[in-house]
Parts: structure tokens; C-alpha cells; sequence
């Protein structure tokens, strides 16, 4: 589905328009994320989708420079949101049983980080993407745990440096 989006390395889109491309890929995976969650419980299949969407997203805001934006659309918070509980989903099942499905226990901490770390930098323009900041760290935090974790405690609020 994004496949078909123009692309969003074109140097010679606006912003605005690099923005609004932005939110149709993100849109378009997230829909993956949904579609193939309903069916991750017993299609191996699914969950690859899922967690491949995922870890999308998080490649997709790595290829743009976010601070030229000054805002962005509220929807993107439900879309990170959406796309932080794969991750969360993931940790909580490496500490449930020790293992995850494909990516290092460490690759899904860091995408987590990373998608809250996004939320942070547009949760002062936005009320509904700091709702889903706030919820999306009380999730992550409850994943994690507190037991040895407290410098990655201190960068996802923001104490030390912006991820």
C-alpha cells in the first residue's frame, strides 16, 4: 500500500508536502499494523506484518528531519501511539518468556524510545499527541520495569538528553 506513495527523499518536495506524505505513509502502515494484528495470535505470518510495519514507521521518521516541522497533524499521536504498542507488546513478551519474535529485546526498547521521543518533540503544540505521550510512557515504563532500567528512565523523560 505505502509502496505506491511518491517518495518521501525527494529533495524537491516542500515541507507542507513532505508532512502531508508523512502522514499517508504513516496512515498506510498503521492500517497494516491494525489490519494484521486482528490475526497475530495465530498467523505467524500476521505478526511479521505487524512488527514489520512497525519497525517502518520508526525507519520512515529516522529518513526525515522532524524539527522542520513546526507542527503536525494531531492524528499522527493515535498513529504512533498505535505503532509504540508493537513495540511495548514486543518487550512484554521478551520479559514474559525471554524472547521476543525477531528483533533484540534492545532493538524494540530502542524503537519504543524512539516513537515517544517523536511524540515529546510535538506534545507542546498538541494536546491530543501529549495524551498519547503520557499514555505511552505510563505503558512503557510498566513494560520495562524500573529494576535496572533508570538511565533509559531518565532519557524518555527528557532529563538527560532528547533521543
Amino acid at each position: 500500500m505505502a509502496a505506491i506513495l511518491p517518495s518521501l527523499s525527494d529533495h524537491n518536495l516542500s515541507r507542507s508536502t513532505i508532512r502531508r506524505l508523512l502522514i499517508a505513509h504513516t496512515l498506510c502502515r498503521v492500517a497494516t499494523i491494525i489490519l494484521h494484528g486482528i490475526f497475530e495470535q495465530r498467523d505467524p505470518a500476521s505478526q511479521g506484518q505487524v512488527l514489520t510495519a512497525a519497525e517502518s514507521v520508526v525507519m520512515l521518521l529516522k529518513s526525515i528531519n522532524l524539527t522542520d516541522f513546526p507542527f503536525i497533524d494531531p492524528i499522527m499521536g493515535h498513529l504512533w501511539m498505535t505503532t509504540v504498542n508493537v513495540f511495548i507488546k514486543e518487550i512484554r513478551l521478551h520479559v514474559a518468556t525471554g524472547m521476543t519474535r525477531r528483533s533484540s529485546l534492545q532493538d524494540m526498547m530502542d524503537s519504543a524510545e524512539f516513537i515517544i521521543a517523536t511524540m515529546r518533540m510535538f506534545s507542546a503544540k498538541s494536546s491530543f499527541i501529549e495524551a498519547q505521550l503520557t499514555h505511552a510512557r505510563q505503558q512503557y515504563m510498566t513494560a520495562i520495569g524500573f529494576t535496572g532500567r533508570f538511565s533509559r528512565q531518565k532519557r524518555i523523560w527528557g532529563y538527560t538528553r532528547d533521543i
